[in-house]
């Protein structure tokens, strides 16, 4: 049903949205160092989540936990969506999965070292940030109105893939939530509530609800707090510390935005 509603629409929805002024300014250099300046300032700082992970236990054998050039394999084909757009490396799927196979070895080799030595290169930091329209009925105009998405770099998606399918079993969440997970959506929630509206109403009660919006809730997280639940979650510091180490590399690289 969801592969239905795509093709319709793209056959029928028009998403080309011409804009040609943003905050009162026209000119594309200003309007380029506006998102520059909104992208730029993330919420939280990184520096306590490298000190956290240096105090981390490390009595597991990182070698329970390596990666098999099989595990890469199957990511790189099967696990991930081909025509995305290039990343700041000119570098799309496609090159990878069709270059000659030796790759494959040597990025399981390359994922290995980094979870043995918890360090994630410099250019996995590294993302070219693109503004999409949150409300097309709103005011496009408007550089409020608009959120960043970030492509990275394929090596770096391939690498991020690699570890869900790694851990996946061990990144799990409440029963109770719906949103933000594979599969699920808000449908079956909003279907709840509506029901549960219902039924009061029909009993001739009131029912009162009230629903809290975060703005840019996972910017103002302070993510050692997400680093502490994973810790306390029993994950391996293998795990953790290239986590950490990677949320450093994106915010020193917003820092020099």
């Amino acid at each position: 049903m969801s592969s239905f509603w795509k093709v319709w629409s793209s056959k029928t929805c028009n998403k080309v949205i011409n804009v040609s002024c943003i905050d009162g300014e026209a000119d594309d250099h200003k309007i380029a160092e506006i998102f520059c300046k909104k992208f730029g300032e993330p919420l939280v700082q990184a520096s306590s989540c490298s000190m956290l992970c240096d105090k981390l236990c490390s009595d597991e054998s990182v070698n329970d936990f390596l990666m098999s050039v099989e595990d890469v394999d199957t990511v790189i084909r099967t696990n991930m969506k081909r025509g995305k757009a290039a990343g700041i490396d000119n570098l799309t799927l496609e090159r990878v999965l069709y270059s000659h196979p030796i790759l494959v070895w040597h990025l399981c080799r390359l994922f290995n070292l980094m979870l043995k030595h918890g360090y994630v290169p410099n250019q996995f930091g590294r993302g070219i940030i693109i503004p999409l329209v949150k409300d097309k009925h709103g005011d496009v105009t408007n550089s409020s109105n608009y959120r960043g998405i970030t492509i990275s770099p394929v090596i770096s998606q391939i690498f991020e893939c690699c570890l869900l399918l790694k851990f996946d079993s061990l990144l799990y969440s409440s029963e109770l939530q719906l949103g933000f997970k594979k599969h699920l959506g808000c449908g079956p929630a909003l279907f709840s509530v509506q029901q549960v509206v219902k039924y009061f109403n029909s009993r001739g009660s009131t029912v009162f609800v009230t629903a809290v919006d975060a703005s840019k809730a996972f910017d103002r997280l302070d993510h050692t707090v997400l680093l502490r639940k994973l810790i306390a979650r029993k994950l391996p510091s293998c795990f953790v510390r290239v986590i950490s180490c990677w949320y450093g590399k994106l915010y020193s690289h917003y820092q020099q935005m």
